[in-house]
């Protein structure tokens, strides 16, 4: 197992910071960090507590870059043009210097005093940056790593207050500021001779927002003034530059600055007139010395002036123009944020009551208005294009992309209201489904990272346990004392499940089956079971005596573990005839907090407050070994805490354990910043991840500052937000909730569960922050086995142009590098796909299906890539199955692959693009192929791993349920694959709900008439014939004594049969698929010819043998060999209803093989002669050989079964529970969907 897991991306929250549960910490003046779009305008990046989410629009994608800032972030600017710098700013004034495209750390440095607004000059060559009552202009540093990358060039000051906004001239020559004082000033970047900052005033509130308009639109819209202002100004001249300044109470002023034209001379410049070459020269030196004039030319000496903003300013005047406000009552409609695009001039404003408005300047036009949230929009921002705009609310989390155009969103992301409390993984690893504080229950995709749905709000507190049923309902339980089950198809609460007395559930669990659903609760002390078809609370069980903290089913039993405070772990079996029977109990000696099973269901591990971890042996209750992680799982000092770190047992023990997919690892995360991966067998620590460095999170830092100690205990002066009105006063000792007098609380770092994933590529932990998605899906490690000299990229290319495609898949799997393996895999023909698949080595099988996963997550290429899986399970099929751990990881993945675009479906409805039916349409014959291949293959796929069962039958039904209406009324029979097997896989589902409907349609059985109705599911007529008249002379059905207690219905389909070489495991296979097909009980055969001479060869695959080389082949594979014998085997499994475990019954006949001989018979039947006799089975009477042939041994034994336990099985089939239980375990009727 690999363990360089790595952050792959936050989910839960796309903007701003965590709120502590209950807590309202943000006033309507905060305005939380800001939002900025890349170049191209295609992706937006928004910080996320200390962590920076980077949303891409086209692709519909999110990542998190793999950088975290020491707090939360207040302040954030990417370089323009190229994107390739971003600077990142905490709350505490600690910036770092980032290389955006490879997400490096190129330098960290603190500014002296808050940042309240930094932004890049229009060329990138200087950035700006507010630091308290100054503006600082830093020279761009290079990409390269440097001793000291950051150079200061000047500081500009002149405002009374703290500097709260700036903006660049489009020349990068000219810098306004605004700050609290109400004033705002404008200052030429370089040293001008004669210029004197200007200062503005006209405002009573704090500026929010100053912005120059481009110069170009200036020169075309160059005008006079009028005289007739609203300000009294009677300046004229030319417009040099335009400026607007908004502050809080919503008013805006429009400045121009104004310049006399050469003819007209001011009467106290007269005396200034008169210049001459030695003084134009002294102005040119003075720019150059300065960095902001262009070189001395001997040629040009008087051109330096007016040749940017910076110099046509000089002697100029600013004056008002115009003067709007938003709103007449400006108290309660207070502006927040603003964003202005010179370049359409177009101005976008955030409004503290979840208000916005774009206007068009310089006239104020309104274009657009819209109320998006009742809190605080606090950053907006304008895409290069002028199309979408962004507003992020940090009071809630919400993070909007707006068309204004089309009046539509492009995204809208929100995380639950006061944090996540649990997860859960769906059975194919696509969707995760996350329960929060707020009662809501949403749905992620794994893939994109989007939240794409959130379900009807139906609790009333906080989520404690989701789980999936299966692919399409998902359950949730809370403290308001329900269960509730949602549909995934339509979005709604389609069952309640409730207890007979009121109660807050702790835990939830859902068996394999999706059948039973159990919850326990923390007073009183019980645990309830519902059917979760009839919602009725079918058994309630009691026995410990303190909060039931988990419950855990056996992923292959129907039994059941329960954890408790009490100290102890019941294992209960809820399907036992005598339901009162005690339950097995393991002592743990200390409260028990967690609980999990094994994969394999052998092995249950549980965790207690002591920091213990215990492994209990589930058949004999036997202690197997103790994992201590109480060091592992310790560290960091909350604010309120009275003693360190080391001494604090509070967060000194896990409170959710996991298996990983292959059982060898457990996954254990706490009360703690670390999540641990111990190695069971060894009993050691392998790696500890820590989950967030964020110092505005509680528990973070092992020791607090020196300081900070005061007599009462720790005093924090580090304010998590750089406004001056958020105060901070420690809650109440022991107050998880935030008490009303609280202003603030900190955010706990913790974890609250932990999860794999089914691929086994991911694994996730729900925090205070979010949803860490830590995956391996992108690393890939450079392998250097067997490589040689002659092995590089250009001999691969040589080898695929010879058409040599095995050896240069071999090659590029050495080189491990994707793109080139993408391009051999891609080149090679799809007929030579299975010769290419048998040159690769079992040491690269693995290598090989991560790159096929990852191929087919983006291509839409997916029935050639479904022939490469299919094409590896039939060479390396064997192999596999028998190191199905190591494969157990990597099989699961190309399953994910498939199902992925589903999820994507209300996407495509959303942004209304053509219609899942339209694509449809286009592409019957890809669906009918792709049903037919997964229907046929996808229990291959399972083969190698018995996790995979339950995905691949939902592999399926997905594409059935896609594609069932197309096939029925399109062209089926033009398309259809030529193979019987593959065409008559797409008639499954018709001819079970055929059977299903005949048996509806029978009268019911009375009590005096009991007959079962059981299935035979097959596609051989002849095997049909053979076990009635077995069945006939042992009175099991309608035979010549007249009484008979079974009514067997053939179902005629030929059902796909795992690649194994044991019949026991094809036959129990093809019996659960049988069962769902028919709805109800049946019987399914499977049949084997060993030859000795072959070591048992064909073995269950004769059936492909007589395909291939009928009888004549057969016998001749022989005549090499003295050793003539063989035996007949034939394996009957009977299935009592869907999901219930098969019964089997063998039978053997020992025999010789000779030449064909032609007969009656069927199959192999003319070369097979039993011992003891003469002629083969094909020339043999019917009845003869229906007594001597393995076939009847077996349906004997199978007749003498079914007389013995024909009340139950009839009791059974009429829905009632079962009396008796000879031997058998039966589990609540259920229907098949």
């Amino acid at each position: 197992m690999k363990f360089n897991y790595k952050l792959h991306r936050l989910c839960g929250a796309s903007y701003g910071t965590p709120a502590a549960t209950g807590s309202s910490i943000l006033s309507s003046s905060s305005k939380g960090s800001n939002i900025v779009f890349t170049s191209d305008g295609n992706s937006v990046l928004s910080p996320v507590g200390n962590r920076i989410q980077v949303l891409d629009l086209l692709h519909h994608s999110c990542r998190t870059l793999p950088i975290e800032a020491r707090s939360n972030i207040r302040r954030i600017a990417l370089s323009p043009g190229d994107d390739r710098l971003l600077i990142v700013v905490d709350v505490n004034h600690y910036a770092m210097l980032v290389n955006f495209h490879r997400g490096v750390i190129l330098h960290r440095f603190k500014f002296k005093h808050p940042v309240r607004d930094m932004k890049f000059s229009p060329d990138g060559s200087k950035f700006a940056v507010s630091a308290g009552k100054y503006v600082q202009v830093w020279f761009t540093p290079g990409i390269r790593r440097e001793f000291a990358p950051m150079v200061l060039h000047r500081k500009y000051t002149g405002l009374a207050g703290d500097v709260t906004t700036l903006d660049w001239s489009s020349d990068s020559s000219i810098l306004i500021a605004g700050g609290k004082d109400c004033m705002a000033r404008v200052w030429t970047v370089d040293t001008v001779k004669d210029y004197k900052p200007w200062m503005m005033v006209g405002h009573k509130k704090p500026l929010v927002g100053v912005h120059f308009e481009d110069s170009d639109r200036i020169n075309d819209r160059n005008q006079f003034f009028s005289g007739a202002g609203n300000t009294g100004s009677t300046l004229t001249g030319k417009l040099v530059a335009r400026c607007y300044t908004i502050s809080e109470d919503g008013v805006i002023v429009t400045r121009e600055c104004r310049k006399e034209e050469d003819g007209e001379v001011n009467p106290e410049d007269a005396d200034n007139e008169q210049s001459n070459g030695l003084e134009n020269l002294g102005n040119d030196a003075v720019d150059f010395f300065s960095g902001g004039g262009n070189t001395l030319t001997a040629q040009q000496p008087t051109k330096t002036k007016d040749t940017d903003q910076a110099h046509a300013i000089v002697k100029a005047r600013w004056g008002n123009t115009s003067r709007h406000y938003f709103s007449t009552n400006s108290s309660s409609n207070t502006v927040v944020s603003t964003s202005y695009s010179s370049a359409h001039s177009l101005l976008v404003v955030g409004f503290s009551t979840g208000r916005f408005g774009l206007y068009e300047l310089p006239s104020m036009s309104n274009i657009h208005t819209l109320s998006l949230s009742h809190s605080t929009i606090g950053t907006v921002s304008i895409n290069p294009s002028a199309e979408w705009l962004a507003f992020g609310c940090p009071k809630t989390q919400q993070l909007l992309i707006w068309e204004w155009r089309s009046e539509s969103y492009i995204l809208k992301q929100s995380g639950h209201a006061y944090g996540m409390r649990c997860l859960a993984y769906s059975p194919d690893g696509i969707v995760v489904a996350t329960g929060g504080e707020d009662g809501t229950v949403k749905l992620w995709n794994s893939h994109s990272g989007f939240c794409y749905v959130t379900l009807p709000k139906s609790h009333t507190a906080a989520v404690t346990a989701v789980e999936f049923a299966n692919s399409t309902v998902v359950l949730s339980a809370s403290l308001d004392g329900t269960v509730r089950a949602h549909d995934l198809h339509r979005y709604r609460n389609f069952k309640t499940y409730t207890s007979d007395t009121p109660c807050q559930f702790l835990s939830m669990a859902v068996d394999k089956s999706g059948e039973i659903v159990c919850a326990g609760s923390a007073e009183p002390f019980r645990v309830c079971v519902w059917s979760v078809q009839t919602g009725k609370l079918t058994d309630v069980l009691t026995g410990h005596l303190g909060p039931i903290s988990g419950l855990a089913f056996h992923p292959i039993r129907g039994t059941l573990a329960s954890a408790s405070w009490d100290g102890s772990v019941k294992v209960w079996d809820l399907y036992k005839s005598d339901g009162g029977s005690a339950p097995e109990t393991f002592e743990n000696g200390a409260d028990v907090v967690c609980l999990a099973f094994r994969p394999d269901g052998n092995q249950i591990c549980s965790g207690n407050i002591r920091g213990l971890l215990r492994l209990w042996n589930v058949d004999d209750g036997r202690l197997i070994c103790e994992i201590d992680g109480q060091k592992d799982i310790k560290g960091g000092r909350k604010l309120n805490d009275r003693m360190t770190s080391d001494n604090n047992a509070a967060s000194r023990y896990f409170t959710s354990i996991v298996y990983s997919a292959d059982g060898t690892c457990l996954l254990a995360g706490g009360n703690s910043k670390y999540v641990c991966i111990y190695e069971i067998s060894q009993q050691i620590l392998l790696k500890k991840f820590q989950i967030s460095f964020n110092r505005s999170l509680d528990g973070v830092l092992d020791e607090l500052h020196s300081k900070n100690l005061g007599d009462g205990g720790p005093l924090d002066d580090e304010h998590d937000s750089a406004d001056d009105e958020v105060n901070f006063a420690p809650h109440l000792p022991g107050a998880k909730r935030a008490d009303d007098g609280s202003r603030k609380s900190r955010v706990e770092v913790l974890t609250m569960q932990v999860a794999f994933s089914p691929t086994g590529r991911e694994w996730s932990t729900v925090s205070g922050e979010g949803l860490h998605v830590y995956s391996l899906d992108d690393d890939m490690i450079f392998d250097p086995i067997a490589l040689t000299e002659a092995v590089t990229p250009s001999a691969v290319q040589v080898n695929l142009k010879n058409r040599k495609y095995g050896m240069a898949l071999s090659m590029s799997l050495h080189l491990n590098e994707f793109a080139l393996v993408k391009t051999v895999i891609e080149d090679t023909p799809y007929e030579s796909i299975s010769a290419v698949v048998r040159s690769v080595g079992q040491a690269h099988l693995n290598q090989l299906i991560q790159f096929l996963s990852k191929c087919m997550e983006d291509s839409p290429h997916v029935e050639y890539y479904l022939q490469w899986c299919l094409a590896l399970l039939q060479t390396h099929g064997i192999f596999m199955e028998k190191n199905r751990g190591k494969f157990l990881r990597n099989t699961t993945s190309p399953t994910s692959a498939v199902n992925w675009p589903s999820s994507a479906i209300p996407f495509i409805a959303e942004r209304g693009a053509r219609g899942f039916d339209g694509i449809a349409n286009e592409n019957q014959r890809t669906q009918r192929h792709l049903f037919s291949v997964v229907t046929v293959h996808s229990l291959s796929v399972q083969r190698s791993c018995p996790t995979l069962r339950k995905d691949g039958a939902q592999l399926t039904s997905l594409w059935a349920a896609e594609s069932e209406s197309k096939l029925e009324h399109g062209d089926a029979k033009s398309n259809a694959p030529s193979k019987s097997s593959v065409a008559g896989a797409g008639s499954w589902r018709s001819k079970a709900k055929e059977f299903q409907q005949t048996l509806h349609d029978r009268p019911e059985t009375s009590n005096s008439d009991r007959k079962l109705n059981i299935a035979f599911v097959t596609g051989n007529a002849m095997k049909q014939k053979e076990i009635n008249t077995i069945l006939s002379k042992h009175g099991a059905t309608a035979g010549l004594n007249g009484e008979s207690y079974v009514n067997l219905r053939i179902l005629d389909v030929d059902l796909p049969e795992i690649q194994e070489i044991n019949t026991e495991a094809i036959a129990k296979n093809k019996a659960i698929q049988g069962a769902q097909l028919a709805g109800g009980a049946c019987v399914v055969e499977d049949t084997s010819l060993e030859f000795s001479a072959l070591g048992g060869m064909p073995g269950p695959f004769i059936k492909w043998f007589q395909d291939s080389l009928g009888c004549e082949g057969l016998y001749k594979t022989l005549i090499g060999f003295e050793d003539k014998n063989a035996t007949a085997v034939c394996t009957l499994a009977f299935c009592s209803y869907p999901h219930a475990d098969p019964v089997l019954f063998t039978g053997r006949c020992t025999g010789k093989i000779v030449e064909p001989v032609l007969g009656r018979g069927f199959g192999w039947d003319s070369i097979f002669v039993p011992d003891g006799e003469t002629e083969p089975f094909s020339c043999m009477s019917t009845e003869k050989k229906c007594d001597l042939s393995h076939r009847s041994k077996a349906v004997v034994q199978w007749a003498e079964w079914l007389g013995k336990n024909v009340d139950e099985l009839w009791e059974r089939q009429q829905g009632r529970p079962a009396i008796g239980h000879r031997g058998l375990n039966f589990k609540p009727s259920s229907t098949e969907q």
